[in-house]
């Protein structure tokens, strides 16, 4: 027996021609490099990040400044930021197109139970792609710790694919300190 998840009413929404991304991290490579290039293809974007506090501190900031090597800077609008685990990220999870996460090798595995619970919350019949875009091949332990988190809690998950990626850009400075 699967248990369910209590989700927030979805508001209504009209389908983006390109998609929803959810970018779990914005650190120097979700903000500098991830969100960039899913904003600038028209993608509706929403950060993640590990806190409500810092979740609040992204959206008063509205945007940020990035400076990628060789000396290329741009302004970013940071549209919408929810805390990891909470209703709002459940929401953003349940109508994503794609998942993105960027927040450090050694901090993979602890998305595991709240990603869980989120995907749980998915429709079964809406497939989803996980892309953990770190600086080794982790893909396969946020897998592991989604489906252990999935199982000990009896949650069903939707159709759900895991893939890594490496970014090449380097992403000299940016972040929600104002401190580069």
């Amino acid at each position: 027996m699967s248990a369910t998840v209590e989700q927030p009413p979805a508001p209504a929404r009209t389908r983006s021609a390109t998609g929803r991304v959810v970018i779990i991290g914005p650190g120097k490579l979700g903000c500098g490099y991830l969100a960039p290039l899913f904003l600038s293809a028209g993608w509706h974007t929403v950060l993640v990040a590990r806190t409500p506090e810092r979740a609040e501190q992204i959206r008063r900031c509205g945007g940020f400044r990035v400076c990628r090597t060789p000396g290329v800077e741009s302004d970013v609008p940071s549209g919408l930021a929810v805390a990891f685990g909470g209703m709002e990220f459940r929401r953003a999870v349940a109508e994503a197109d794609l998942i993105l996460t960027a927040v450090g090798v050694e901090n993979v595995a602890a998305l595991g139970a709240g990603l869980a619970l989120a995907l749980g919350g998915r429709s079964r019949t809406s497939p989803i792609d996980v892309c953990v875009v770190e600086n080794a091949d982790i893909a396969p332990v946020l897998e592991r710790a989604v489906r252990r988190a999935a199982a000990g809690a009896a949650l069903a998950l939707p159709p759900v694919g895991f893939a890594g990626a490496i970014a090449y850009p380097i992403v000299a400075c940016g972040d929600w300190n104002g401190q580069g």
